[in-house]
């Protein structure tokens, strides 16, 4: 999803495509998006033998990849390195689970919340392992989609903006040396693998 350049890491993505039809597991993929990368990957993706497994679909628009969410299994952030990665709050949103590089900042949200794997950026046998064994997770009902489902609400929106209000009002404190009387806030994604762990103990 996004732009096809060369940081966003979609021919690693093929080739892991190619390490898992390898072993004979079954895997079409959805690549949207536009860039200058987009006819390299069409051409490696016929030379990998993956053209009748691997649509591109170029731009679309937010309902059609709402509408393609819901027909995923997965989403899968495969970028070489990126500040955060908003599609993946999407994904999660929609109740998508994602694989993503650790080279993602957005990483953080699937390992706090077990939605998904990560993956060492740039590896595609480490994609490769990382897919399949999220397809086994959601073949055996481990429960992932509940996982994803029980995650989301510390990532909509309105969570996101009372965290950065919080943020505001902790540096505002900090400014008038009143930090030792106040505790930096928390991201709510935290918040929840902290329970998480409580209730565990």
């Amino acid at each position: 999803v996004g732009y096809l350049e060369p940081f966003k890491g979609q021919d690693c993505l093929l080739k892991a495509l190619a390490l898992l039809r390898a072993r004979s597991v079954p895997v079409e993929c959805i690549i949207t998006g536009f860039g200058s990368a987009g006819e390299a990957l069409k051409t490696l993706s016929t030379k990998l033998g993956l053209a009748n497994r691997v649509q591109f679909v170029g731009v679309v628009d937010n309902e059609r990849l709402l509408e393609l969410f819901r027909w995923s299994n997965v989403l899968v952030a495969p970028g070489l390195e990126e500040p955060w990665g908003i599609r993946i709050n999407e994904a999660l949103l929609s109740g998508l689970p994602v694989v993503v590089s650790d080279g993602i900042g957005a990483k953080e949200l699937i390992e706090t919340s077990s939605a998904g794997q990560v993956f060492r950026a740039g590896s595609e046998a480490s994609l490769a392992d990382s897919l399949d064994i999220l397809f086994r997770r959601l073949h055996n009902g481990s429960g992932l989609a509940d996982l994803v489902r029980e995650f989301r609400p510390s990532i909509t929106p309105e969570a996101a903006a009372s965290y950065i209000e919080k943020i505001l009002e902790h540096r505002e404190a900090v400014s008038r040396g009143q930090s030792v009387k106040t505790i930096r806030p928390i991201p709510p994604w935290h918040r929840l693998a902290k329970s998480r762990s409580t209730a565990a103990a």
